[in-house]
């Protein structure tokens, strides 16, 4: 089962790709299996990764990698702040998710507002 869910941003300037962590796992364990989710054809962009069920809500939520051939460039890596389209995108594929949220870094009310359709 993998430990993350991703999602192709074509039309999106900033991102190619949004990368939602499952566990509080790193996500960095999982870069070649990132690399095989970056769409074809695109040979230089920006992966998002949301890493709150392993970081909470706070300033190392949101990382960045730029890519290059598909290959994410690890030294490339930086904290981002996101606006809310990305916030309520990653909140609404966790609440898609079939994994329970409980087991993560999370309160068990943000949890539910999770399950509930609230983001943050």
């Amino acid at each position: 089962m993998k430990e993350y869910i991703s999602k192709i941003l074509a039309n999106d300037q900033t991102y190619n790709l949004l990368v939602v962590g499952l566990s509080y796992d790193s996500l960095l364990n999982y870069i070649c299996d990132i690399e095989e989710e970056i769409p074809s054809g695109i040979n230089t962009g920006k992966v998002l990764i949301d890493q709150l069920l392993a970081t909470g809500n706070g300033k190392n939520r949101f990382l960045s990698f730029d890519f290059s051939d598909r290959h994410i460039i690890i030294s490339s890596a930086k904290n981002e702040i996101v606006n809310d389209f990305y916030r309520k995108l990653s909140s609404k594929l966790l609440k898609s998710s079939k994994r329970d949220l409980l087991s993560s870094v999370l309160s068990f009310k943000q949890a539910e507002m999770i399950k509930n359709g609230y983001f943050f």
